[in-house]
């Protein structure tokens, strides 16, 4: 699957988004306690990253025709059947 350039600009800005939103709890957690705990780190790296492929997954699709995009889960609207 390729990506265009506007879906991983899109995907890049969420994934600003997530890290500067998290980069303010993490700043105060170290102030507070004079160290800073690298296992909280790696959980904001995972989770950014992961919302940076769900994004950029989610935006790619939208780019497609609608015949092509994948509705959902089993190619379903929903959960239900």
């Amino acid at each position: 699957m390729e990506f265009s350039k506007e879906a991983t600009l899109e995907a890049t800005k969420e994934l600003l988004r997530v890290v500067m939103l998290a980069v303010l709890p993490v700043t105060i957690s170290a102030i507070e306690t004079n160290k800073v705990d690298f296992r909280v780190i790696g959980i904001v790296a995972i989770v950014s990253a992961l919302k940076f492929i769900d994004s950029l997954l989610h935006e790619a699709n939208k780019e497609l025709p609608k015949k092509e995009q994948n509705s959902g889960l089993l190619g379903k609207k929903g959960i239900t059947f």
